[in-house]
């Protein structure tokens, strides 16, 4: 399995986990992600990790890796299945999604919904 395959895949295991340490042991320092929940960006691993705790205190969330396939420029497009509830385990969003994760020494720096909602 690619390696940069394999650490999405760690990544969204970590998520399911709510193991916010794992998720940000595999991004970069300067990591900048689309914030899927409130809009913008989040610039940076520590930032990362309180947006994260921030966050799954709000939802409890189930993501599936369905396909990740490089792009020509080396990136990565990886379409997952997510299954989101409040922490009550009302259902509050179930489908598929495509984001765009880039590396930079073997670690996640950027994250991107190509498709904007």
């Amino acid at each position: 399995m690619d390696g940069r395959k394999a650490l999405v895949r760690e990544f969204y295991e970590a998520f399911n986990r709510r193991d916010v340490e794992g998720m940000a042991a595999r991004v970069h320092p300067q990591a900048d992600f689309a914030d899927l929940f409130d809009g913008g960006r989040v610039v940076g691993r520590e930032a990362l990790i309180v947006h994260w705790r921030r966050v799954l205190g709000l939802i409890r969330g189930e993501l599936t890796l369905v396909s990740a396939k490089a792009s020509s420029d080396g990136a990565f497009m990886v379409a997952f299945r997510h299954q989101i509830t409040n922490p009550e385990g009302r259902l509050w969003d179930d489908g598929e999604e495509t984001l765009r994760y880039e590396f930079l020494d073997g670690l996640i720096s950027r994250m991107d919904r190509p498709d904007p909602r």
